[in-house]
């Protein structure tokens, strides 16, 4: 399995975004994350915190960008949350997310 296999396998549930603690996690090295985000297979969006090649750019991903980057302990307020998971729709009056 090449890196954006495992990569994208890894993200499938972050709507294609990766945080070092997960990547690490999985055995990749700060080495190695530094050449993925040379090759442009990663994109550094914030501190620790990235997005696959390819991954598109939605509430969701944004969502979960905002999550990791506000470290380990961030959660998502309650009206985000359900937006996370599809249980309340997104639109132009609740888009903003609150962590």
């Amino acid at each position: 399995m090449n890196d954006l296999e495992y990569l994208s396998k890894l993200a499938i549930q972050s709507h294609g975004v990766l945080a070092n603690s997960t990547l690490n996690k999985s055995n990749i090295t700060e080495r190695r994350i530094r050449t993925l985000l040379k090759n442009g297979i990663l994109k550094k969006e914030h501190t620790g915190v990235y997005t696959l090649l390819g991954s598109n750019p939605t509430w969701h991903q944004k969502a979960n960008i905002a999550i990791y980057s506000c470290g380990p302990k961030a959660r998502l307020s309650h009206l985000s949350v359900l937006q996370l998971f599809d249980l309340v729709p997104i639109n132009d009056r609740n888009k903003t997310i609150h962590v």
